[in-house]
């Protein structure tokens, strides 16, 4: 019997000691020293209920989170002054980003919850999130002339604009955004610079689509408190021409550009100069004026010029904090590591103009690469992303473009690249840790999108299980060649694939990295059902196995 028991104990001593050296070995190797990376860095592995876990490394570096949103002071165009210097003020910028509804339902400017939270009212009553709290101080609100709204029908479908209301803060209706003595163009469904808005860094954090062309950079769309083609819709401005369909109410993109109403000469009302309708501005004092001193719109030829005051403030400027980036890795080939940014880290398009191209000729592989027009850019994402020292880490690699599987599309010549996107085959090999079927919904394919990515237009969902992911691009063609593949927010592969000069599909770069340079960490693992474990985790939990290890060590020798 004694005999037994001490060839059971030999044995779990050989156990123990087998299972120390394991873990004192990749406990060393989880550690962030560079000769030990390769050691940490695995495969991804599929558990049975089909769940995927990647390795993940640190490597390079991208502005990724917010790191603050500045409260500025508000600019306001004067549309209208009345005889004892009451001014019609319309926001100078688009300052926020709201649904005109939070429900997709039959709604008027009396009914709808962007109305209340403009105002702080019904569900935003006492709601320091509400525009006119958060916006003004209790004294400038005081200084806000309560106006009697009237809710004029849509003109051209005559749907009923409700009740007349009473607001402190409201929107433009679209008579008053065709109105000519406010400086308007007085076709409203036109192309007009007088109806053109800018979005503050806050509003497109929030969602605002933001044109990104040259001649109408940085324009957004804005709601009007008009309704549209019937009252599931609200009349909005597109960039610059005036909408009267509209669009469903709980559309959440659209930018929202407040007015009201305040006398000149309050104190709380500083000189903001002036601005014109072709983008000219001028300096103003920054101090109180008279009521008399400030004229009404002007319009000369084509361009309105309007004087300006600034009057409360509000989150405007963004600043992003520039972290390390977390790559998945995908697969391992000695110190060869191919890997993916865990995160889409920026929104492009494929390329910015309607043109036949392939990932060869296409601008996104130029500015991912810093090539052709982006050589010797600093705003190429390989330069942004990496030193000298981290591109000499990265592998330059032949990159394969084979034709679109569904419709056989070519996928043009072959590539050289140090930076690039999966192709739809990479995006469902399973050896990579993705669904194998790719035009269905798979978590293997999500993809969050970082504060950055949103700020630059990316279309995030908002809600549900898919909350936070967004769509990104693959370098393979779609249904032709005008078209280019990308993944959906619910993992979907899309053979058809999308214009390639949209821009609201997020980056989700990949490259091939050397693990033994020391720029490669270990930065845990992450898993298609969410699971995050951080590398501090993985090594903190094998300390804590190594001292039970070492209890039982100790208990078996005594």
């Amino acid at each position: 019997m004694r005999k037994e028991r001490w060839k059971c104990g030999l044995a779990l001593l050989s156990v123990v000691t087998m299972a120390l050296s394991l873990v004192a070995s990749v406990m060393s190797d989880a550690l962030p020293v560079k000769a030990s990376v390769k050691a940490t860095v695995n495969n991804p592995r599929t558990a049975e209920d089909g769940t995927v876990t990647w390795d993940k490394i640190q490597f390079g570096s991208y502005p990724q989170d917010m790191k603050e949103m500045t409260k500025t002071p508000i600019k306001w165009r004067i549309l209208d002054i009345d005889s004892e210097g009451n001014a019609f003020l319309l926001a100078d910028e688009a300052l926020d980003c709201k649904p005109y509804n939070t429900e997709r339902t039959e709604c008027t400017w009396e009914t709808c919850t962007l109305r209340d939270w403009l105002n702080g009212t019904d569900g935003y009553a006492d709601n320091e999130s509400a525009f006119i709290n958060a916006a003004f101080t209790s004294e400038e609100r005081e200084s806000i002339i309560s106006t009697n709204v009237v809710n004029i029908d849509n003109p051209s479908y005559h749907t009923a604009g409700g009740n007349n209301t009473t607001d402190k803060v409201y929107l433009l209706s679209i008579q008053e955004a065709s109105n000519t003595s406010y400086g308007f163009a007085a076709t409203f469904d036109s192309n007009s610079t007088t109806r053109q808005a800018k979005a503050t860094d806050y509003a497109k954090s929030n969602g605002a689509y933001v044109d990104k062309s040259d001649s109408t950079a940085g324009n957004c769309y804005w709601w009007l408190r008009s309704p549209g083609v019937d009252t599931n819709y609200a009349a909005f401005v597109i960039f610059d021409w005036g909408y009267y369909d509209g669009s469903y109410v709980n559309d959440d993109y659209i930018a929202v550009r407040p007015a009201l109403h305040i006398n000149l000469s309050s104190s709380y009302v500083k000189d903001a100069g002036t601005v014109t309708s072709d983008g000219s501005v001028t300096a103003g004092t920054n101090s109180t004026k008279n009521s008399n001193e400030y004229k009404k719109p002007s319009t000369s030829g084509d361009v309105t010029t309007w004087d300006c005051v600034y009057f409360g403030n509000y989150k405007q400027k963004a600043e992003f904090e520039k972290k390390p980036i977390e790559w998945r890795v995908l697969s391992v080939d000695g110190d060869d590591a191919f890997v993916i940014a865990d995160k889409a880290l920026d929104c492009k398009p494929y390329n910015p103009e309607d043109a036949e191209c392939t990932w060869e000729t296409c601008t996104l592989r130029d500015w991912l690469n810093g090539t052709d027009d982006y050589a010797t850019d600093d705003s190429a994402f390989i330069n942004v992303a990496f030193t000298d020292g981290e591109k000499n880490a990265i592998i330059e690699t032949t990159v394969e473009n084979p034709d679109n599987t569904q419709y056989g599309t070519a996928g043009g010549k072959n590539t050289t690249d140090k930076v690039y996107l999966l192709s739809i085959q990479e995006a469902s090999n399973k050896l990579y840790g993705f669904a194998a079927t790719f035009d269905s919904n798979s978590t293997t394919r999500q993809a969050k999108a970082t504060d950055y990515v949103k700020f630059n237009g990316a279309s995030v969902d908002k809600s549900g299980s898919n909350a936070g992911n967004c769509h990104w691009w693959l370098r393979s063609p779609g249904v032709d060649t005008n078209d280019a593949a990308y993944v959906t927010v619910a993992g979907w592969g899309y053979f058809n694939g999308i214009y390639v000069y949209t821009d609201i599909i997020a980056v989700r770069p990949a490259l091939h990295v050397n693990l033994s340079s020391s720029y490669v960490i270990p930065a845990g693992t992450v898993s298609s059902d969410g699971t995050v474990v951080s590398a501090e985790t993985i090594v903190g939990n094998l300390i804590v196995l190594n001292i039970k290890l070492k209890l039982i060590q100790t208990a078996f020798y005594n």
